[in-house]
């Protein structure tokens, strides 16, 4: 697998892991003076990470499918606009792309070819959902809710447990008792037989005072792909400083069919 590939499937996963199952909202009703799934999702929005920009640069490793990856990563994003990021590998960019709300552009910069499409083209081609909205809380490291009826709420000594479930569609989040944080997002489709972990961990905090989670692994295991494994190690994280983004796409560069 070449660095265009691993490019590609770091971001199909990037947004597999934040828009399956999506259905509307519903949450437990709230009992003064007892903890309910209501505060305890209440806590985790008020925890999220808020930036208006985010810079930085992570560690990337990719295992499964008989194939093994590993390189940099480096990302910019601007809240509700832009996402831009390029993948190294042994010191050369070999892939780079700008992510709007409504496209896709990625630059195959090893071969010299180029990719423009809308954002429904990952829903086309790996039969996903997609939405900039979604892919942006992933990358702050912030809850996705995909409410499928009430909340459950499930105490542990470390630990609390907000679950969900209809029609086949199961929802978990793994929230640490003391600080509230997200330590794993956990959803499972029983009809397509698919599961897709998402676990946060190396919470330190930022410049402001918030917290964000440096290691990021998300495992999936379906029929279709089998068991794969993703790791984001960040080495460096920036918020709300202004930064330059700049995409072109050179005249010599071929387009993909």
């Amino acid at each position: 697998m070449n660095i265009k590939h691993s490019f590609l499937f770091i971001l199909t996963f990037l947004l597999l892991s934040t828009t399956a199952c999506k259905t509307k909202k519903g949450i437990a009703t709230s009992t003064e003076g007892k903890l309910t799934a209501e505060s305890v999702q209440k806590r985790l929005i008020k925890n999220q990470l808020n930036a208006e920009w985010l810079v930085g640069r992570a560690k990337v490793s990719i295992n499964g499918g008989g194939f093994a990856q590993s390189g940099t990563a480096e990302l910019r994003m601007r809240k509700d606009s832009v996402i831009w990021m390029s993948v190294r590998k042994f010191g050369f960019e070999g892939a780079r792309a700008l992510i709007t709300k409504d496209s896709v552009f990625l630059l195959d910069k090893l071969n010299r070819r180029y990719a423009a499409e809308d954002l429904s083209f990952l829903s086309k081609e790996y039969n996903l959902p997609a939405s900039f909205s979604t892919l942006q809380a992933m990358l702050l490291g912030n809850p996705i809710f995909l409410g499928m009826g009430e909340m459950q709420l499930e105490e542990g000594d470390a630990q609390l447990r907000l679950s969900n479930e209809s029609n086949g569609r199961k929802s978990n989040y793994v929230v640490q008792t003391e600080e509230y944080r997200l330590e794993q997002m956990i959803f499972e489709d029983t009809a397509e037989k698919q599961t897709l972990t998402n676990t946060y961990e190396g919470y330190s905090t930022l410049a402001d005072g918030q917290n964000f989670s440096y290691i990021r692994t998300i495992d999936v295991d379906s029929p279709s792909t089998g068991e794969l494994g993703l790791r984001l190690e960040f080495t460096k994280i920036d918020i709300n400083i202004p930064t330059s983004i700049r995409f072109e796409i050179p005249p010599q560069y071929t387009r993909m069919k």
